[in-house]
């Protein structure tokens, strides 16, 4: 069977290295397996809402600038020191 795909392969692509031929065999096992799952509408908006109720009730974390008053020395009055 795997002699026959890969004469397969010879003549819809031209590939006559054997190796080249057992790469693109392997590769396409490997793709083989790789199916999305199909989620309908219907699942994608339960799912989202879902999602959304559980982060309902919680606050949204707010970020707080830190003041670095004693460091800084205000442009203008850095200035006018001079």
């Amino acid at each position: 069977m795997l002699c026959l795909r890969q004469e397969r392969l010879a003549n819809e692509w031209g590939i006559h290295s054997d190796v080249t031929k057992e790469l693109m065999l392997k590769r396409a096992r490997k793709m083989k397996g790789r199916k999305k799952k199909e989620i309908t509408a219907k699942d994608k908006l339960r799912k989202f809402q879902e999602f959304a109720q559980t982060f309902a009730n919680q606050p949204l974390p707010t970020q707080q600038k830190q003041l670095n008053s004693g460091r800084k020395v205000e442009y203008f009055k850095g200035r006018n020191k001079r």
